[in-house]
């Protein structure tokens, strides 16, 4: 077995320069996004639409974006404090290193580097896995921390993998979720 992994002499010397993005929500689509956080706050979920995505603009050094976002995680490691996870769609077929729709949360709530070794291991034995990497996260002007960022399943996810354009099945968890509310047992679905 040869190791396509760096070595840890190659790891040590690695920097770590992740860009900033920068998010600017106007006030009343942030409040909006806060009434929806102090909702699922208190029932112990979160439960996300479409018609929880507000405009917002998203800049990564020169390049500036119009975006949809929303909050997004079901459970509420995703919401507490004040480093939240969110859902971001590019409108005007725009791409930001070929994603039109892509997350990002605190790296806690996918175990920090967890997570980002588990695509590399994917990817060392050719498994289809999305594009997952860490930046840091501005918001409204105030520094957030370090993100990670996880590309969100559409035909970008594909074509970066050289499959045919096609249908990508999901699994639907709503009842699940919703049976966790109402303590329902057994879990129907």
């Amino acid at each position: 077995f040869e190791s396509k992994l760096p070595s840890h002499t190659e790891l040590i010397q690695l920097e770590f320069k992740p860009a900033l993005l920068e998010l600017q929500i106007n006030q009343e689509n942030y409040k909006q996004i806060k009434k929806k956080r102090d909702e699922a706050l208190n029932a112990g979920l979160l439960f996300t639409s479409k018609d929880d995505l507000v405009d917002a603009d998203m800049r990564i050094g020169v390049q500036q974006f119009p975006i949809d976002i929303r909050l997004k995680g079901d459970l509420l490691d995703h919401i507490r404090g004040d480093k939240w996870s969110y859902r971001i769609q590019l409108k005007k077929n725009e791409l930001w290193r070929g994603m039109s729709v892509f997350s990002i949360q605190n790296s806690a709530a996918r175990s920090h580097l967890a997570e980002w070794y588990m695509h590399q291991l994917f990817r060392l034995e050719d498994i289809m896995s999305t594009r997952y990497d860490f930046i840091h996260v501005e918001e409204n002007g105030k520094r957030k921390g370090v993100y990670a960022y996880e590309e969100h399943f559409t035909d970008e996810l594909l074509v970066a993998h050289n499959k045919p354009i096609g249908p990508i099945l999901k699994h639907n968890d709503d009842a699940y979720w919703s049976n966790i509310q109402k303590d329902v047992k057994p879990l129907y679905w």
